[in-house]
């Protein structure tokens, strides 16, 4: 009888996706599903789940959103201009931003996008005291729509990749 329950459990473990055990719990706080029969299956390795990402995005994501705001209040005889295009120049900035912010913070899409709108809408606000500077809608929008695609490039791409894993292991 122990044996038909050990296996069963093996099986689970060994065949289902490792994002998918566990509630989406990290491996690494898994105590009770580490051992089999006393054996360490290698179920509680340092594998990353699904909702971890490497403490590198992380640092990528605030830096680059610190730059952001950086550069959105500056005075604008400062700020460098690396596309003429004003509206190109935001979108593709913002569009990094977003997929940057996704990658380190993998767990909620929809919070992600919001509080990400929530900053682009805070940088047109702080604009309306930086004397040389000018808050727009337009570019509200434009910055808001291309992070909330970045969000979206990332989340998509995640969820393609895990949907091809799982088709070869499965």
């Amino acid at each position: 009888m122990v044996h038909v329950i050990s296996s069963s459990l093996d099986y689970h473990l060994h065949s289902t996706p490792f994002y998918l055990r566990n509630n989406g719990m990290p491996s690494c706080q898994r105590s009770s599903s580490c051992l089999i029969n006393g054996i360490d299956r290698g179920t509680c390795t340092a594998k990353r789940d699904a909702y971890s990402a490497p403490m590198a995005y992380r640092i990528a994501a605030w830096l680059f959103v610190v730059a952001l705001l950086v550069l959105s209040v500056v005075p604008a005889a400062e700020r460098p201009v690396v596309i003429p295009e004003h509206d190109l120049e935001h979108a593709i900035a913002f569009v990094i931003a977003g997929a940057l912010w996704a990658a380190a913070y993998p767990r909620s899409l929809v919070v992600t996008v919001l509080i990400l709108v929530g900053f682009t809408a805070a940088i047109e606000l702080i604009q309306m005291f930086v004397p040389t500077r000018h808050a727009r809608f337009s570019d509200f929008v434009v910055d808001a729509v291309a992070i909330s695609a970045g969000a979206l490039i990332v989340a998509t791409w995640r969820v393609t990749r895990r949907w091809m894993l799982a088709g070869r292991t499965g």
